[in-house]
């Protein structure tokens, strides 16, 4: 079950019949699914506008905005798929975006630009992180890369005794990242 707490301490539980509010010692349910047989919401993220995107973890799983109480699709305008493999803020307040496709756009003022094509990225993309360096990780189903000052350094695993998949990312205190796989 994903949770996230928002910048108001608001506790949001994804299920699969939409999203769950815990706030003032009350659960509301604060977003229903957008069709009768929505994915459930595996994975959120919070921009530093405040805005709340939801997504199912898939490597083509539905984006949701969940605005006024309900999971929208992204506008067509701001060059968003309505379809993604994973999502993260940046501290400058930027989003990163990860496409079925294997592209990676960065979401700057509400308007996607790509900043990686699918050929730069071996595999579907599983998992992003951005760390506090500002230093973009992607793990995906071959390995792991970073993106830094608009230069891409791809690592595949299986090297070193390392196999399977990155499924997650965390930065520790002193500034290392850390993934682990499946």
């Amino acid at each position: 079950v994903p949770l996230h707490v928002d910048r108001q301490g608001v506790l949001w539980i994804g299920t699969s019949a939409g999203l769950v509010r815990y706030k003032d010692g009350a659960f509301t349910r604060a977003a229903r699914a957008a069709e009768p047989d929505a994915h459930a919401i595996t994975r959120m993220v919070e921009n530093r506008a405040g805005g709340l995107w939801a997504w199912a973890q898939e490597i083509d799983g539905p984006l949701y905005e969940i605005r006024d109480g309900r999971l929208v699709t992204p506008d067509p305008q701001s060059g968003l798929p309505s379809r993604v493999s994973a999502i993260a803020a940046d501290p400058g307040g930027d989003m990163w975006v990860a496409t079925a496709d294997r592209q990676l756009l960065r979401v700057h003022e509400g308007h996607a630009i790509a900043a990686l094509t699918g050929d730069a990225i071996p595999g579907g993309v599983t998992a992003l992180y951005v760390a506090r360096d500002s230093v973009v990780w992607v793990g995906t189903q071959r390995g792991f890369g970073r993106l830094q000052h608009g230069r891409f350094e791809f690592r595949h695993l299986g090297v070193g005794g390392l196999d399977g998949y990155v499924s997650a990312f965390a930065e520790d205190a002193a500034g290392d990242v850390w993934f682990g796989t499946v």
